[in-house]
């Protein structure tokens, strides 16, 4: 009797422990690391354009921010930024599919970086804000302000592009 009692127990442990590890290894992972693109000036030719990169957002952080706060670095040793060194991100907010992002007064001097820096750092800003569904258009300001371009104009309300039929969320002009 008590070896059946224990057989049995062994069937119900090994029948609990397998269910279990079934559970963990198929149910999605809400916390598993995820890959945001993120778009750096590259030399090509006689100009500059932009090339994406892959950037892995830490687990617990969120996404969008990251992408930007991303952005904003240089990539690697001797990399580049779009974005004006120094710019940090002051706050990230989608309301109604508009992103309002709020940089430090570092980014004001992109006005005097020409047209191509205006052109590729608000290229690189839309290519990354047109990833998250959730985001239309994009609202840049500085320090609470909204921001104008010298050759630009104002940054207020910018479509990030039409999403393709695949739907990953990548935006196409």
């Amino acid at each position: 009797m008590r070896a059946r009692a224990a057989l049995w127990g062994s069937v119900v442990g090994l029948a609990i422990g397998g269910a279990a590890g079934w559970y963990l290894a198929t149910r999605p992972d809400d916390e598993a690391p995820r890959q945001v693109r993120v778009s750096r000036p590259v030399q090509a030719g006689a100009g500059v354009e932009l090339r994406e990169q892959a950037v892995t957002v830490p687990r617990g952080v969120d996404p969008m921010r990251h992408a930007v706060e991303a952005l904003a670095e240089p990539a690697g040793e001797g990399g580049s930024s779009a974005l004006p060194a120094g710019t940090r991100v002051l706050s990230l907010e989608v309301r109604d599919g508009v992103a309002t992002l709020d940089l430090s007064a570092e980014f004001a001097a992109l006005a005097e970086s020409g047209m191509t820096g205006e052109s590729l750092a608000q290229e690189a800003l839309l290519r990354c804000m047109g990833q998250f569904a959730e985001v239309n258009r994009l609202t840049v300001t500085v320090e609470g302000r909204p921001f104008e371009g010298e050759h630009s104009g104002p940054w207020t309300d910018l479509p990030v592009g039409a999403r393709d039929a695949a739907g990953d969320g990548e935006a196409r002009p």
